[in-house]
């Protein structure tokens, strides 16, 4: 029974990364213009920090590359941690893009109102997924056992 949880548990973790990854590839162009509208928020509301500013600016010049990282992170991590081989790889390399996605994709920060809960909300949602995948970072894998 421990083991079917165990199986339960990284399928839902597994689910939103896959179903993200295959939304970036089916939807390419209009994944790739969501990034760089957001580096263009941040880039615009970073007014006071020059250097940040900079990186930005970067970061929506290399939008394409950093969707595919992003694509290949998910699917390599999910797979991993889906079918149980080198999750704690797999996790971690979900973290690799959960994070970040966590902090640049929400920036409640930056918002007032509604737009601030809704942001808020969704930024405390992916830091579950982090506490999640960190769990299993640190955690060691499942094993039956037999008398």
């Amino acid at each position: 029974m421990r083991g079917l949880l165990d199986f339960i548990g990284r399928a839902c973790i597994c689910a939103i990364f896959f179903l993200q990854a295959f939304d970036h590839i089916f939807h390419w162009h209009q994944s790739e213009e969501a990034v760089i509208a957001i580096f263009c928020r941040w880039h615009t509301n970073l007014v006071h920090m020059s250097w940040l500013q900079h990186f930005f600016a970067q970061l929506i010049d290399a939008a394409s590359f950093l969707l595919g990282l992003t694509v290949a992170l998910e699917v390599i991590g999910a797979l991993l941690l889906f079918f149980g081989i080198k999750r704690r790889v797999g996790a971690f390399l979900l973290l690799i893009v959960a994070l970040p996605t966590a902090v640049v994709y929400h920036p409640f920060w930056f918002f007032e109102g509604v737009q601030h809960s809704v942001h808020l909300l969704m930024f405390l949602k992916d830091l579950a997924i982090v506490g999640g995948l960190l769990h299993l970072c640190v955690c060691r894998p499942f094993r039956a056992e037999y008398s």
